[in-house]
């Protein structure tokens, strides 16, 4: 046999060289089993051959290299060297200094040159390196090698605001830069661009420069999508289904896109763009799928892709409660960074892996230091700088509504936007669920800050619900409930699948269907309450599956409670049904959720066979649970309500709250609970007064007050002024009775005014304390307004005018007393609160202008006046309106109130309306 004529001269080339760096005291081994870039490894010695610790890997040309065609390169003598990109690549990133070395067989001369990144040259279509001739492997140049040997690892360098675009990244790693680090893929926004390559493109939209994209396609016409959508290559399909995805929100071309024998980079970048959208979108499971088919298709991804798609498939599995893969995925991937540790790419996703280890860790994780150093990335930087110039703008903006700036900037954009959701994007084509979910909050809020239109409101409100932020959430469709525009917030609730929902969202999806019940449509109502229902019989099942971090079940009850008013009747009698046949309940806050659900449900609503199944439950339920259902069976249970009257008698006060109306109690039970009422207030201003305050008890002041007007044969009024009197009486807890002796003032006996007055004058110019753990409310407006309402036209224009022009309380305060003076005249000053922003004062023209439309004060103009307040897009002020009509009143005025609110979007309006109007009938 005769070996191949290749062979021999590699072989003799690798032999010489070897030989050539033993002749300098080196050490030389062989890699013939595993070379794929190097032939030798070298261990470096000084000139008295002590073993230096350095290790250099060196590749040996000898055969396909034509020698006798040199170069000059920068005036000097040489070679050059092409190789594809997987060499580069391999050289410029291994651990240990690489040399390419041409060996000379005719004059037996060995040339090297390290392989640098300043030293390769792109020719265009590969990249190649020049190798001196005048280096030689000999003693002449021991030094040299030496130093190369000993130079620390090239680091690349990524600071600075100049730089060019794809300096130094291999084109299979461009797409995933794009993605994850687009300023360092994108052309700057102060040079001129040309022939922008497709990972420049993505680069472009990962960083929300939309404007740049059209003002490129006059030039570069590839841009446009209907373009690069019919293109043959699969870099520039994939930018045109990612612009549709960053400017119109359409994910529908990035999933019709599929594999099609794409490059493993290009299909890495479109699965892991495609997962991202869906995540965003709040399918899950299809990520999921998408990923496992993606990784199980093929094992070509190089490893930082292979690491990238592997933390995506852990973030979904995370939404949908498989913790345990997830934590082995992370963990794999945590290490990318230290394979490639001058990819930015790789140390970005290796630090989000870090930290998914330690959210699903918790507190128990041992090393909370590694795990920031981690996150402490180029790549995280750059996002966070994209943030922070974003919030900046934000604040600069937010300066200028202030200061009354009327200037205009021609063809600015909203910079926060912009830069908010090139952060977001960043976040999650990087899988970093946690910086995403910030980001989808910052946006959010200030989309909803920035006056938005119907499509805007709606798409925050997703953002909060998909980025698990159920306080601001909260908040925000609360906002929208009372204000509006209500269409919206009722269509973000019809969409809510809660099987779908995920491990971040399902929270919000539960609350936001409790805020937006009062408005939501039987069907929705319907639908939801009967998965309600079925997730009711086992809510520790999904609450295991996923992991979840709130109380799941009372969340379920809740959510009920608030869907029971607006469901079908049938619907209605479901859950009264399941209530009925519920086991005994211990738990208090689950009891507590049940108490919720049974006061929501109208006492007439339940039949004699539901009220039977209450009434012969087994023992065991938790006390809140009980003390709500005595109050739905006492009414009909004779025998039970002479129970409650002796445990009233003994000054019971949950028996009290089950007996219903007070206006009912015997004389005997009223003295009583009573006496044992003033004792509870008398208590509780004694402890005001040695400077100690309770939380999250019964209001006792305003149950005396109660009790002291409809049974003043047994009245205790002198408990009620003590506590008034006290100077260190929280105002928290003066406030329910002043409301209370406000709302009842004509039924307080003239001689109990007269020592009221004092505390009250007192009080009316008490300023609030700073806010503390038990609250600081300003009583001084309630406080006017109960004064005007047991001396009338005693509190001055003066007053009134001082009042209006003071917070909030005090401005709602003097709505309700110019409403009570009932003068035509004010008409004009109701209009002029009516214009402030803050909701309670809006609420207290609403009910003055309603009391008077009832009685006709003002005529025409006072139901012109209020029916502009009511076409506002939101329910409050109708909910208000309602509250000052009488059933036993009917009125033309009541009546034409009652047309308007009608048709109202809130379903406890219409019931009321619809109560009214019988009632008015009879």
């Amino acid at each position: 046999m005769r070996a191949g004529k290749n062979e021999a001269k590699g072989t003799s080339g690798q032999s010489f060289v070897k030989g050539q760096f033993e002749e300098l005291g080196w050490g030389a081994i062989s890699n013939p089993e595993h070379d794929l870039g190097t032939d030798l490894f070298l261990m470096a010695r000084d000139e008295r051959r002590f073993e230096t610790g350095a290790l250099v890997g060196a590749q040996v040309k000898n055969w396909a290299v034509v020698l006798d065609e040199p170069a000059v390169h920068k005036g000097e003598e040489g070679w050059w060297l092409s190789q594809d990109e997987d060499h580069w690549q391999y050289w410029l990133t291994h651990r240990l200094p690489h040399l390419v070395v041409f060996y000379n067989m005719r004059d037996k001369v060995s040339y090297w040159v390290h392989v640098v990144a300043d030293a390769v040259v792109s020719t265009g279509i590969q990249r190649k390196i020049f190798v001196p001739k005048r280096q030689t492997v000999d003693s002449e140049h021991f030094s040299e090698l030496l130093e190369t040997a000993l130079a620390s690892p090239p680091v690349d360098r990524w600071e600075g605001s100049a730089w060019t675009p794809g300096q130094a990244i291999p084109r299979d790693s461009q797409l995933r830069y794009a993605l994850l680090t687009p300023r360092l893929i994108s052309p700057h926004p102060n040079v001129a661009a040309e022939d922008v390559s497709a990972p420049e493109a993505i680069a472009l939209l990962a960083s929300v420069r939309i404007s740049d994209v059209q003002e490129l396609t006059k030039t570069q016409p590839l841009l446009a999508s209907n373009v690069s959508t019919a293109s043959s290559d699969p870099e520039w399909r994939l930018f045109s289904a990612v612009q549709t995805f960053v400017r119109d929100g359409i994910l529908d071309p990035l999933r019709e896109l599929g594999a099609s024998g794409e490059a493993p980079h290009v299909e890495a970048a479109r699965v892991a763009a495609t997962a991202a959208a869906l995540f965003e979108d709040g399918d899950v499971s299809g990520a999921v799928e998408l990923l496992n088919g993606a990784l199980g298709a093929h094992d070509e991804y190089s490893p930082v892709d292979f690491a990238w798609l592997n933390l995506h498939l852990a973030r979904n599995l995370i939404q949908t409660g498989d913790l345990g893969r997830a934590r082995d995925l992370a963990i794999q991937v945590s290490q990318i960074g230290q394979v490639a540790p001058s990819d930015p790419t790789a140390r970005f996703l290796s630090g989000i892996a870090a930290n998914m280890l330690f959210t699903l860790s918790g507190w128990r994780a041992q090393d909370i230091e590694r795990t920031i150093r981690a996150r402490d990335t180029a790549a995280s930087w750059w996002r966070s700088q994209t943030m922070t110039t974003g919030l900046a703008q934000h604040l600069e903006n937010a300066f200028d509504d202030w200061a009354g700036d009327a200037s205009v900037t021609f063809g600015a954009t909203d910079a926060t936007w912009t830069r908010t959701r090139s952060a977001m994007l960043v976040s999650g084509f990087a899988a970093d669920t946690d910086n995403w979910r910030y980001e989808s909050s910052l946006l959010a809020q200030h989309m909803l800050l920035r006056k938005p239109n119907d499509s805007q409101v709606s798409n925050a409100l997703h953002l909060l619900r998909q980025a698990g932020e159920h306080k601001k959430l909260k908040l925000a469709a609360r906002r929208v409930l009372n204000r509006g525009p209500v269409d919206v917030l009722r269509e973000v609730a019809s969409e809510i699948d809660l099987e779908r929902s995920t491990r971040t969202s399902l929270r919000c999806d539960l609350e936001l269907l409790s805020i937006a019940a009062p408005i939501l449509a039987p069907a929705t109502a319907d639908e939801t309450i009967t998965w309600l229902l079925q997730e009711l019989k086992d809510p520790h099942r999904r609450s295991s599956a996923l992991a979840l971090t709130f109380l799941y079940a009372e969340g379920l009850i809740l959510c009920l409670a608030r869907l029971y008013t607006p469901a079908s009747s049938k619907k209605q009698a479901d859950v009264r049904d399941y209530v009925a046949g519920l086991p005994p309940v211990e738990d208090q806050s689950v009891a507590h959720n049940y108490a919720v659900l049974l006061n929501s449900i109208n006492d007439q609503h339940w039949s004699e066979r539901q009220l039977q199944a209450l009434q012969s439950r087994d023992a065991g339920d938790n006390f809140e649970l009980t003390n709500a259902l005595e109050k739905v069976t006492a009414a009909r249970d004779a025998g039970r309500r002479a129970t409650l009257l002796e445990q009233i008698e003994n000054g019971d006060a949950q028996a009290l709250n089950a007996w219903g109306d007070v206006r009912d109690l015997p004389e005997r039970a009223s003295a009583a609970m009573t006496a044992h009422t003033a004792a509870s207030v008398r208590a509780e201003t004694a402890q005001a007064r040695s400077g100690m305050h309770s939380i999250g008890t019964e209001n006792v002041l305003r149950r005396l007050v109660l009790l002291n007007i409809w049974h003043p044969e047994s009245a205790e009024w002198d408990a009620c002024i003590e506590s008034l009197s006290e100077e260190r009486s929280s105002s928290r807890d003066l406030l329910p009775g002043i409301k209370l002796m406000t709302l009842l003032a004509d039924r307080i006996p003239s001689d109990v005014k007269e020592k009221l007055r004092t505390p009250l004058i007192r009080l009316e110019s008490k300023v609030p304390a700073e806010p503390s753990f038990f609250g600081a409310e300003d009583i001084r407006g309630d406080t006017v307004l109960l004064l005007q309402a047991l001396f009338p036209y005693e509190v001055s224009r003066q007053q009134i005018n001082e009042l209006m022009r003071g917070t909030t309380e005090q401005a709602a305060a003097a709505a309700r007393i110019i409403g009570s003076l009932g003068n035509e005249s004010d008409l004009p000053a109701l209009v002029a609160l009516s214009a402030r922003a803050d909701d309670d004062i809006r609420t207290s023209v609403a009910e003055a202008l309603a009391e008077w439309a009832t009685v006709a004060i003002g005529g025409e103009e006072t139901i012109r006046v209020l029916e502009g307040m009511l076409a506002d897009p939101g329910v409050q002020l109708g909910i208000h309106v309602t509250r000052t009509l009488d059933k036993d009143v009917s009125t033309p005025g009541a009546q034409k109130l009652a047309d308007l609110l009608e048709a109202h979007p809130s379903v406890h309006v219409r019931n009321r309306i619809g109560e009214l109007r019988q009632a008015w009938s009879t």
